[in-house]
């Protein structure tokens, strides 16, 4: 009874750590899946990244020579002006312009209602750039009206890089996905963060509202041929790949010089919050 009580009194402890560790800032509910043994490998792996972590989440320092190729070695083939670039890509033709937007019309606004699948690419001041996808039933992202849109976050990894750039750089560009379909969507525009209660609420999924809204103002969007869905075979069932995993349990468990348990276990924990975290 004793052993049980102390073995359960140190997994408090550490779920505590973990949730002080990384508890947002502004958020609902945290989960917390991971045994203690898993915790403590995840306490190593951020004071790892504490110690070498600048202001910033990473630091920028462009290269003396951006085409370097290693040691005293320059790239003759280097395109490194627009004039150089256009000699290989020529000018579009005048009507594609045309299919470029300043705000959401009503083809647009139809597809964006359609749409269960984004992606979100957002930089911070040094340049440094993350995307992100995000997902829900389709017609998550609310279209307000022309120029604007609402996107709901549900619970994540609570890392937060998107919202931490859009908080220091606000511009950000999206591409929406519909499966089966070969074109998409793309949006660029600025954003903001927002935690109003009745808009959250207004953004709910299965009963449980937003824990955030990103709120994107539209300054240009268009819609972009097939060719990569095409060429990659994206909505052909019969191309995709056998028994392909992330192996994200195994990379954690290398990097921290864990077994193989630890990684299963990292597995499990994941698979359980797949089925218990979504909203």
């Amino acid at each position: 009874m004793g052993t049980n009580a102390e073995a359960l009194k140190v997994r408090v402890a550490v779920h505590e750590e973990a949730d002080a560790i990384s508890k947002p800032a502004i958020g609902s509910k945290t989960h917390w899946n991971y045994t203690p043994e898993q915790m403590l490998v995840f306490r190593g792996l951020a004071a790892k990244q504490d110690s070498s972590r600048s202001s910033d989440r990473r630091s920028f320092e462009p290269a003396p020579n951006t085409h370097e190729l290693g040691g005293d070695m320059i790239d003759p083939y280097a395109i490194s002006t627009e004039a150089q670039l256009r000699e290989i890509l020529p000018e579009p033709h005048a009507m594609l312009e045309q299919k470029v937007f300043d705000h959401l019309d009503s083809f647009a606004r139809d597809f964006v209602s359609k749409t269960p699948l984004i992606m979100v690419a957002t930089s911070n001041t040094n340049g440094d750039m993350d995307v992100s996808p995000k997902g829900d039933a389709p017609g998550f992202v609310v279209v307000e009206d022309e120029n604007t849109i609402l996107i709901p976050e549900r619970p994540g990894n609570k890392l937060a890089y998107g919202f931490r750039n859009i908080l220091a750089h606000p511009r950000i560009g999206l591409i929406f996905v519909i499966p089966g379909v070969k074109e998409t969507l793309r949006i660029n525009g600025t954003a903001e963060i927002t935690r109003e209660p009745e808009l959250l609420k207004r953004l709910s999924a299965r009963n449980k509202p937003a824990i955030l809204a990103t709120r994107v103002t539209v300054s240009e969007s268009f819609f972009h041929c097939g060719k990569a869905f095409i060429r990659s075979k994206t909505w052909k069932p019969d191309s995709w790949p056998k028994d392909v995993k992330a192996n994200i349990g195994k990379q954690i468990a290398a990097k921290a010089n864990a077994d193989d348990t630890v990684a299963d276990s990292i597995d499990n924990a994941m698979l359980e919050d797949y089925e218990t975290g979504l909203y």
